[in-house]
């Protein structure tokens, strides 16, 4: 069901090396002890937290994939509720001009 495995390219440094958290490495360790049948899907499962279904999704991808393909593919992308450069700057010069002795959270509440 997996139609082709792409790797973005902040996962994968210049050295070819799959850059990963602490916890993708756990869950790549995990999946791979399930793929080679050393580790079952339900056990796997209450580890991570996750349900069976999910457990075997992400073993699909792996045997497509390779280790990359565990690794989140949100990495080094911006955020969709990022604002605008110029509304951000906006926003921070009357935070400064009217507000510069509150705090952020004051400061949020004073611009609403």
């Amino acid at each position: 069901m997996l139609s082709g495995c792409v790797v973005e390219e902040p996962i994968i440094d210049e050295r070819g090396l799959i850059m990963a958290s602490m916890c993708e490495l756990e869950r790549i360790k995990l999946i791979e002890a399930v793929v080679k049948g050393r580790l079952c899907c339900y056990q796997a499962a209450e580890r991570l937290d996750l349900c069976v279904r999910q457990i075997s999704r992400l073993c699909r991808r792996y045997e497509a994939c390779g280790a990359a393909g565990l690794v989140s593919g949100k990495r080094g992308k911006t955020s969709n509720r990022e604002l605008p450069i110029d509304l951000r700057a906006q926003a921070m010069a009357l935070v400064c001009e009217h507000y510069a002795d509150f705090g952020p959270t004051l400061a949020r509440e004073k611009l609403e």
